[in-house]
């Protein structure tokens, strides 16, 4: 039976010519309409009267009156028709001919605009022979959700009611959420579920197959989910490719439970509902059926995903089930007990590995004993049916782009034709307003020209006179929007300046033109985005062209324009308009979030926000003084407190750093997805201190955006900050250094975890990238560090000579007369090291340097220890007391200086000033605190070492953090500690391990652990006792 909402063939006539109309000059479409449909003059006028409309829907609020009073009249009236107008029909101003136009929906749905419950429609997105679905926004949770209706054939709530059960019974990542269930006001059933952005399997479908490892994966993802609702008791039992979507991240979602049924295999199927070529035979034959009916189901689904076409759609509904039920669509394959595809398609089921062959035809066996017995089984054979070739999930499903324009306008067509253009009447409400954005014009698409996840090039934009602010903000919010793609990746600012230096141009060349296809050729870059802003009058234009940089030639234009209190709308239609003709899937598109909502409404704020960027790797006082003024403007600026967050860290100011970022998770909703995940997981590992979410988040922004530098040097951070797997920090260092080679940002920590780890060839290697002009002083610095661990005294004192008078800007916790006078101290040089030591200390008081004051302390008393001097010794941990005043600096590091004093003096036998520090300062409020409960039972172990308990040592330990999890500031004390506790115990071979970590952790000591290096003798002695076997 023929779908009665599908338009007509007229209609889809008149949506073509109007499309193809709409791509010409205004001038040109009189002879283009004469030359079309000349010869059917009804035709045409509705084709003009389309454009009329879309003119002045285009033209702003001076020309909407017209249209108002049209529609009002009935004059536009056949834009909601979903047939074709009568021999006849008078579309004109009678309330009459108005009043007998359908309406949208036959069966009385909702429009755009009503109110179903608290939710608002917005579109409807399909309709099946059953129900039909709409997008709608709900205003209490702000967000995006898909209303599902039942037909108004008799059957009530209850029908949705049991499908969101069976949903909501299933706790899993595969199956769709369901948000609740109700009706709206004439009593019509709704169930109110998760909206996902990319599409369904059928989407995909429609341009083509897909690749086996694309569906395997898909397979293995679904079997899964199906598995699950298999071992609650629940069948899906109508699984196809419509009910398989994919949410932004290609995780896919099985959705629609509206036939399944729970209950044991004897109760009798439900044969008529669900769809019959994803039937199976025993479900066609009115036998009983379980799990085993949805993966036969599942099976053909896969094998119609790898031919791009059911391999039984050409047989008619009575042959088809014959076929079905008599296993006619497997036929003998030679004298093999295993089958092949029938209906034509042996070719191409011939040209997949063996294994995913046999795999699917036992998914499709005739008699269900033959097929795997779960979904858990399905989903082992799949993922084992390519290895060891089966890649990696991508991270979203790979969009259908247009290779050609028609391809593009095609797809236009079947929107509009579907919708019946009422979207129309949409954009001439949102567009009411003069200052609203418009696209005034864009021609081509980039086609094969342009891969999915290729990088683009966006260029400075040309802007005019007086605009060059205007225009810094303008390419801010551009890349932002970009960024919301899975599909587009955005060269980083940093990588082209890089570029831009080795090529030996001056610092701040503009880059346009054939600069700039040059920087985007050596970059490897699928197009470059040549940009320009220009005022007229009122508004403000915004032009993107993108070339192709191998051959210059252009791929396409666009231009937009808005007045200036709406030019970041006009900034996003250009985005989306780039984003589209390079290949995006229009799904893709409309997951993405207004650009408003994800940066901030005040232009000049983002201006501010874009020049504090700019100047992080030069000036971070100054990046804080434009992103005060940017937060003055607009509070909720979740991007602007982000990098507060990140310009506090770096100045050492921990407060207003944990400020920011409790700001920045507050309005993180304001974020796009690259940035709300930082914040999320920068949230989890310094807020919480949970480092097992901060790493499962870290990977997944690298997954999804691979060039993402802040989030892989993140992961190095909390991996080697907390998760003591320096193997896998490095990783993560030597990757971000890769994506942004610039800054070197990463570097020192790249480098001092080789050297923990014994690579110093890896080490040197990484640290000649730093020999260039900018890094003198990161250079210096890396030579007294390798001098030191190679233990040449001579080479530190002359490397630490060079870093004290060389006149090097200076490191936060790596002050050079702190690294060089522990250094120095440790290999024995007290002479050399008292000054500098001293001189550093007097600067840390006068500055307020609270959290480097214990370290230089605890140095001096080293240094009072190496002649006798118990009193001078125990007096330096006293003078730490009395110059960090409690109230003088903030948790957490008030408790990490509590914690770093009192470890040390337990070390020390000093069990009394253990309790004066522990008086002086309160531990912190949160006693399950990651840090609380690490410094409480890292001090317990050192008072039970003092008093010659090993036992109640190690269990202390073994306390201290969750297993796998170990601060790396506390690393060198646990091992000391465990040595200790191992060597009361009589286990002279166990200390003698951790003396040597201990000792190799002190000589490879970040810069501004100057602790570790402390504590350096006290392993080698340990070693020295173990080794001669004699006791403490």
């Amino acid at each position: 039976m023929d779908d009665p909402m599908a338009p007509s063939p007229q209609w889809e006539r008149i949506s073509e010519l109007f499309l193809q109309a709409l791509e010409l000059h205004p001038e040109e479409r009189v002879a283009f309409l004469a030359r079309e449909a000349g010869d059917d003059p009804p035709l045409r006028d509705r084709v003009v009267r389309l454009l009329a409309s879309h003119e002045a829907a285009e033209g702003g609020s001076d020309r909407l009156d017209n249209l108002f009073s049209g529609l009002e009249a009935g004059r536009a009236a056949f834009l909601l028709r979903y047939e074709d107008p009568a021999p006849g029909d008078d579309v004109g101003p009678s309330p009459e001919s108005a009043a007998a136009v359908p309406a949208p929906d036959p069966w009385g749905g909702p429009v755009p605009g009503d109110m179903v419950g608290q939710y608002r429609i917005l579109r409807r997105l399909g309709r099946g022979g059953m129900g039909a679905v709409y997008e709608a926004h709900d205003p209490v949770l702000d967000r995006v959700v898909a209303l599902k209706f039942l037909m108004a054939d008799g059957v009530g709530p209850d029908r949705l009611l049991e499908e969101a059960r069976s949903a909501a019974a299933l706790d899993h990542p595969g199956v769709g959420t369901i948000h609740e269930v109700g009706t709206d006001g004439s009593g019509r059933p709704f169930m109110a579920m998760a909206r996902y952005s990319g599409g369904t399997l059928r989407d995909r479908l429609r341009h083509g197959p897909v690749a086996p490892g694309e569906v395997v994966r898909i397979g293995v993802q679904v079997a899964e989910a199906l598995g699950a609702a298999h071992a609650r008791g629940i069948l899906h039992l109508d699984v196809k490719p419509e009910n398989l979507l994919f949410d932004e991240a290609g995780q896919v979602k099985v959705v629609d439970f509206g036939i399944a049924r729970v209950g044991g295999p004897e109760e009798p199927p439900q044969a008529t509902a669900g769809t019959l070529a994803y039937m199976s035979p025993e479900r066609l034959e009115g036998r009983p059926v379980d799990g085993r009916a949805d993966l036969w189901a599942l099976g053909m689904v896969l094998v119609e995903a790898l031919l791009g076409r059911h391999p039984l759609r050409e047989l008619d509904r009575a042959d088809l089930v014959r076929a079905i039920r008599s296993g006619a669509y497997l036929t003998p394959r030679g004298s093999t007990p295993s089958g092949s595809w029938s209906s034509g398609v042996g070719d191409a089921a011939a040209s997949l590995p063996s294994e995913l062959s046999r795999v699917l035809e036992g998914s499709l066996a005739l008699d269900p004993e033959d097929r795997p017995l779960s979904g858990e089984a399905l989903a082992h054979r799949l993922r084992t049916a390519l290895e060891p070739t089966l890649p990696a999930p991508p991270t979203a499903p790979p969009p259908v782009r247009p290779t050609e324009p028609g391809q593009g306008l095609a797809s236009r067509r079947v929107a509009l034709a579907a919708a019946g253009l009422v979207l129309i009447l949409a954009l001439v409400a949102g567009l009411a307003i003069r200052q609203s954005p418009r696209l005034l014009d864009a021609t081509g698409f980039a086609g094969e020209a342009f891969a999915p996840r290729e990088q683009v090039l966006v260029t400075d934009f040309q802007a005019g006179t007086g605009l060059g602010d205007l225009a810094l903000a303008t390419r801010e919010a551009l890349v932002v929007d970009l960024q919301q793609s899975g599909f587009v990746r955005v060269v980083a600012r940093g990588r082209i300046e890089e570029t831009l230096r080795r090529m030996e141009h001056p610092e701040g060349i503009p880059l346009h033109g054939a600069l700039a296809l040059e920087v985007a050729e050596r970059l490897g870059a699928g197009a470059v985005l040549e940009t320009s802003v220009a005022r007229v009058g009122t508004r403000y234009i915004l032009s993107g062209r993108a070339l192709d940089p191998r051959s210059g030639e252009e791929l396409f234009a666009v231009r937009t324009s808005g007045g200036e209190r709406r030019l970041l709308g006009a900034v996003e239609r250009l985005s989306r308009e780039v984003r589209l003709r390079l290949g995006e899937a229009s799904e893709s598109l409309a997951g993405s979030r207004p650009l408003p909502q994800v940066t901030t409404g005040s232009l000049e704020a983002l201006r501010l926000y874009a020049l504090a960027e700019r100047a992080m790797a030069e000036d971070v006082g100054q990046v804080i003084v434009y992103l005060n003024g940017a937060l003055e403007l607009d509070p909720e600026f979740a991007m602007a407190h982000r990098l507060a967050a990140a310009a506090g860290i770096n100045r050492m100011r921990f407060e207003d750093a944990t400020r920011h970022l409790r700001l920045a998770w507050e309005y993180r909703d304001r974020l796009p997805d690259r940035e709300r995940w930082l914040v999320e997981a920068a949230h989890a590992s310094e807020t919480r201190y949970d480092p097992f979410i901060a790493d499962e988040l870290y990977r997944r922004i690298v997954a999804r955006f691979p060039d993402e530098r802040i989030a892989w040097s993140n992961l190095g951070n909390n991996r080697a900050s907390w998760l003591a797997d320096p193997e896998g920090a490095l990783v993560a260092f030597v990757r971000a250094l890769e994506l942004e080679p610039e800054t070197l940002l990463a570097l020192p920590s790249a480098t001092q975890l080789a050297l923990v780890l014994g690579r110093l060839e890896q080490a040197d290697a990484l640290m000649a990238q730093a020999d260039r002009p900018g890094f003198e002083g990161q250079m210096a610095r890396w030579r007294v560090a390798r001098a030191f661990w190679l233990d040449d005294a001579a080479e530190v004192v002359a490397a630490c000579h060079d870093l004290l008078t060389g006149g090097y800007p200076p490191v936060p916790q790596a002050d050079p007369r702190e690294v060089c006078g522990s250094m120095l101290l440790i290999q024995g040089d007290r002479e050399r090291a008292l000054p500098l030591l001293v001189s550093a200390l007097d600067d840390y008081t006068r500055l307020g340097s609270y959290r480097n004051l214990a370290s230089i302390l605890q140095s001096l008393a080293v240094a009072d220890l190496m002649v006798g001097d118990t009193l001078a010794a125990r007096a330096r941990f006293t003078q730490a007391l009395e110059l960090a005043d409690p109230n003088a600096f903030g948790e957490p590091d008030r408790y990490i200086y509590r914690s770093n004093l009192q470890i040390h003096a337990g070390l020390l036998g000093w069990t009394d000033l253990v309790d004066e520090i522990g008086g002086r300062y309160p531990p912190l409020a949160d006693p399950d605190h990651l840090l609380g409960r690490g410094g409480k039972y890292l001090v317990e172990a050192a008072l039970a070492v003092a008093r010659g308990d090993g036992e109640a040592a190690l269990t202390s330990l073994e306390e201290a953090f969750p297993p796998g999890v170990m601060a790396m500031g506390w690393r060198v004390y646990d091992e000391i500690l465990r040595a200790r506790a191992l060597e009361l115990l009589g286990e002279a071979d166990l200390a003698a391990v951790h003396y040597r970590e201990a000792a190799d952790r002190g000589w490879a000591g970040f810069p501004g652990l100057t602790k570790d290096r402390l504590l350096i003798p006290e392993a080698l002695a340990g070693l020295a006792r173990v080794s001669g076997g004699t006791t403490p």
